[in-house]
């Protein structure tokens, strides 16, 4: 993967300029943003891959989707309640007598194992507290997990087994994983979910 399609060299720059557009601060923070890491570069294009998978699939089927950044998370003060959840997409699915909800969460292979069980044991308990019911005024959404690796997958699901064992096992929680392969493969919407 060639981090150019994250960020603008200095070619696109010049460009710019010709176009008498190089004055936009959001030219010069892509300019400057070249120093991310792969993983993260990775992350942010799998984010913007999926809505417009789910944009471009569905537009001809009357089925409209409402996406929410992890920024956009935080600056909502709707959704302030996930701030510290950081999910780095939520989208809503309306079609014309459907309405489903979805919280898009990539788990990354990087990370201690501990922290992952956190974060998923963290979904587990808002889904206890009612808060989304409270502020969002909707059913719980499901949880869908990115995972990086097929092994990550394997290990996410057995702990998701053991989390919601020790909760008995509600039935109204919702948590699918795939990995970050065959979203990018086949899309977000494919039955690709665990």
């Amino acid at each position: 993967m060639s981090p150019t399609i994250y960020y603008a060299g200095i070619n696109a720059i010049r460009y710019f300029k010709l176009l008498d557009q190089d004055n936009n601060t959001y030219l010069k923070k892509l300019y400057r943003d070249n120093e991310r890491t792969e993983n993260f570069i990775a992350e942010q294009l799998l984010i913007a891959d999926s809505g417009l998978h789910l944009i471009e699939r569905n537009k001809k089927r009357g089925i409209h989707y409402e996406f929410l950044t992890a920024a956009d998370v935080t600056s909502n003060s709707i959704y302030k309640f996930m701030e510290d959840l950081s999910p780095q997409l939520i989208f809503t699915k309306k079609a014309k007598s459907q309405f489903k909800q979805f919280v898009f969460v990539i788990l990354d292979s990087a990370q201690p194992k501990y922290i992952i069980k956190k974060k998923m044991k963290s979904y587990i308990e808002l889904f206890f507290t009612n808060e989304w019911e409270e502020n969002i005024g909707k059913p719980f959404p499901i949880i869908l997990f990115a995972c990086q690796t097929m092994a990550l997958m394997i290990y996410a699901k057995r702990t998701m087994r053991w989390l919601l064992d020790d909760y008995q096992n509600p039935e109204e929680f919702e948590a699918w994983f795939a990995t970050n392969d065959d979203i990018r493969e086949q899309g977000i919407s494919a039955e690709i979910w665990e």
